[in-house]
C-alpha cells in the first residue's frame, strides 16, 4: 500500500495494519485519521466522509483480529501498536492531519501524536479525544480483559454501544472476543510516561451520561501548550451514535480553523 492507494493493506513489523479511505474526498486539504475504541474497527467511520465537506479526507485505522484481518494476531500492548501505526502513516504526512480517537482510540491517538513528533517531526492540526480519562491518571475501574467470557460480556452489555445482533449471537461474540480482550489489555496495561506536552489544540469530547468524570476530562489540559476545550454532548460512553451530526460539525470546525 502506498500513499496514493490507501485502501490496501500495509505489512508493518509482525502484524498488519490497514488504513482505509471510505469516501471520495481524496483531494481534501486535511487528513482525518480515525482510531476506534476497544473491539471497534474502521467500519465505525464508514459514513463520515460523505458528511464532511470536501476539505476533509477521512482515513480509518483497521487493526488486526477484525474484519478481513480476523486471522491476524491482535496487538496486546500500546507501544508496538503505536510504533507500527506511526510507520504506516509516515508516507501520509504530506498534508496537514488531524487525529480522532474514541475511548481506547483516544489513548492511542495521544501516544501516536507523541511518537509522530519524536520520529517524524510531525504535529497534528488537532487531537480529538473522546470518552477517555486523561492518560496520566491511574485507572479506577477493575480490569476486564482477563475475566471469564460470561462476566466479560455482562460488563460489555452494561456499558452499551455493542450492536444487539452481536450480543444475541454466541458465534458473533466468539468472533469478536479475541480483538476485544486484546484491546482491553492495551488500555488496562498502559503505563504513562511523562514527556513534554503536545503543542497542538486538544479537544476532549464526552457524553453527559458517561462515567468519565469532569475531573478526568479536565486533567487532559496539562497535555498541551496550545488551546484546550471540553465539549459535552448528550448520551453515554457511545454518545457519537446519537449525536453524530453535532460531533462532526465540531470536528470539521476545529480541523479547518
Amino acid at each position: 500500500m502506498g500513499p496514493a492507494g490507501i485502501e490496501g493493506v500495509r505489512q508493518v513489523g509482525s502484524a498488519r495494519l490497514e488504513l482505509v479511505q471510505p469516501g471520495p474526498n481524496r483531494a481534501g486539504r486535511r487528513r482525518l485519521f480515525c482510531l476506534p475504541g476497544a473491539g471497534g474497527s474502521a467500519a465505525s467511520y464508514r459514513g463520515w466522509s460523505a458528511r464532511f465537506s470536501p476539505e476533509i479526507e477521512v482515513i480509518g485505522v483497521q487493526l488486526p483480529a477484525r474484519g478481513h484481518l480476523v486471522a491476524e494476531p491482535p496487538y496486546r500492548g500500546l507501544r508496538p501498536l503505536v510504533l507500527d501505526l506511526a510507520a504506516a502513516m509516515s508516507g501520509l504526512l504530506d498534508k496537514p492531519f488531524v487525529l480522532f480517537g474514541h475511548s481506547m482510540g483516544a489513548l492511542v491517538g495521544f501516544e501516536l501524536a507523541r511518537r509522530l513528533r519524536r520520529a517524524y517531526a510531525a504535529t497534528p492540526v488537532a487531537l480529538f479525544a473522546a470518552s477517555c480519562p486523561a492518560p496520566q491518571l491511574p485507572r479506577r475501574h477493575r480490569p476486564l480483559h482477563a475475566l471469564p467470557s460470561t462476566q466479560l460480556w455482562a460488563e460489555i452489555r452494561r456499558l452499551g454501544g455493542t450492536p444487539e445482533p452481536v450480543l444475541e449471537s454466541a458465534e458473533l461474540m466468539a468472533m469478536v472476543e479475541p480483538a476485544l480482550r486484546a484491546d482491553l489489555a492495551i488500555c488496562e496495561t498502559y503505563a504513562y510516561v511523562d514527556d513534554r506536552p503536545l503543542d497542538c489544540p486538544l479537544i476532549v469530547f464526552a457524553g453527559s451520561n458517561d462515567d468519565v468524570s469532569a475531573a478526568e476530562l479536565q486533567a487532559w489540559r496539562v497535555q498541551t501548550t496550545s488551546s484546550f476545550r471540553i465539549a459535552m454532548l448528550p448520551g453515554g460512553h457511545f454518545f457519537a451514535g446519537d449525536e453524530l451530526s453535532r460531533l462532526l460539525d465540531l470536528i470539521e470546525r476545529e480541523a479547518t480553523r
